[in-house]
């Protein structure tokens, strides 16, 4: 595996990017070491949510 992987996951709000985000945390974690971070621009559906998420085979 390459030193590190960023994945962005980005959608409006209620289209289920912090859904995809658990499961992809949840798949990887077992494996990898990753971390997520989220930038959420709106609670009301139609705002854009972002989420990002590095994956790496040693802590960072």
């Amino acid at each position: 595996m390459r030193e590190s992987l960023s994945i962005v996951l980005s959608g409006e709000a209620g289209q289920g990017v912090q859904t995809i985000e658990a499961f992809l945390m949840e798949a990887i974690s077992h494996r990898y070491h990753v971390f997520s971070t989220k930038e959420v621009m709106s609670r009301v559906r139609g705002g854009n949510n972002s989420v990002e998420i590095r994956i790496s085979g040693e802590p960072v």
